[in-house]
């Protein structure tokens, strides 16, 4: 039976049926392609400081998984299931766990560490150090960071634009009452957060750094109205030492493979204690800002360093 005739018979769909279901699954096709092909997020991300010292960061996002990558260790926050694994490159290591236990551990090593610096000051000074340390581990112990800010937070739009990383952004300047603190230049055309749980993603990362002023005022309900609506891809912050600027320098869609988000198979597994000993060696400094703060491609508690971009640790991308 020739094509023709099968047709004629009515044996088949009219021709021009299976025409329009040719064209409908072709569409359907192309719209679905770029959902297969570019399910995730690359972003890269450098810091310069006042002295022109440079560091890279980039953050890899993907169905509700984040990848933060430096050159002295990977965090993975995997958002559906609440859980956080450190990789320790150099010494092909790994932890994974809550984050509520590593923030424990963090608080209960810093309070082991600096009740031995506070017993070897002055008889004098002791009393006064000890109650601003059980202040500060009074805050870290809190669900909120609302205590830290001293003042009101105030976000103002300005008429600056700027193209970073192929995208238009306009400048916005951050205040807490009459002070400046950050200006960040946000894009509304782009925003890979919009694409995973981002109170989650803050919840757990608050586990992960010290209270600060810049930490506090990123979760007031101003900030976050802001980033909700796009993504920051420039930061510029005022040191006593002049300016800190950390700006996306690419930001694109890629097909990232879903091992990248978990450890090497020839890394072993290590516990909370020896992974607090490679992350909390000093607390000389822990009244300090600490940096960087949580904004998009960065994770608090974690200072970037040079890393290796297009090929992350251990994986290779598509």
């Amino acid at each position: 039976m020739n094509t023709k005739h099968f047709f004629n018979k009515g044996l088949c769909p009219d021709k021009r049926l299976l025409s329009r279901t040719g064209r409908l699954l072709l569409l359907f096709l192309a719209m679905l392609l770029p959902t297969l092909v570019e399910a995730g997020w690359l972003i890269v991300e450098i810091n310069r400081n006042n002295f022109g010292s440079l560091s890279m960061q980039s953050t890899f996002i993907q169905q509700n998984m984040v990848r933060i990558e430096t050159n002295e260790s990977v965090i993975i926050l995997n958002l559906e299931k609440e859980e956080l694994t450190l990789i320790f490159p150099d010494k092909k290591v790994f932890w994974t766990g809550k984050p509520a236990d590593f923030r424990e551990g963090m608080i209960a090593s810093a309070e082991v560490q600096i009740t031995s610096l506070i017993e070897q000051m002055p008889e004098g000074e002791r009393d006064k150090n000890r109650k601003e340390f059980d202040e500060m581990i009074r805050i870290m112990r809190s669900d909120t960071l609302k205590p830290v800010l001293p003042g009101l937070v105030r976000i103002d739009q300005t008429s600056r634009q700027d193209t970073i990383a192929g995208q238009l952004a306009r400048c916005f300047n951050i205040y807490i009452d009459s002070t400046l603190y950050e200006k960040v230049w946000i894009s509304r055309d782009v925003n890979p957060f919009a694409e995973i749980d981002l109170d989650r993603m803050l919840a757990m990362s608050r586990e992960l750094t010290q209270p600060s002023i810049v930490s506090a005022y990123r979760e007031s309900p101003e900030y976050l109205s802001l980033i909700r609506k796009g993504f920051v891809l420039r930061s510029v912050m005022p040191t006593p030492i002049g300016e800190s600027t950390t700006q996306v320098e690419s930001i694109r869609k890629t097909d990232i493979r879903m091992e990248l988000f978990m450890p090497p198979t020839d890394y072993r597994p290590v516990g909370l204690t020896e992974v607090l000993q490679m992350t909390m060696n000093d607390f000389d400094g822990i009244k300090q800002e600490p940096a960087p703060e949580l904004r998009p491609g960065t994770l608090p508690g974690f200072t970037p360093e040079p890393a290796p971009v297009s090929k992350p640790r251990g994986y290779e991308l598509k």
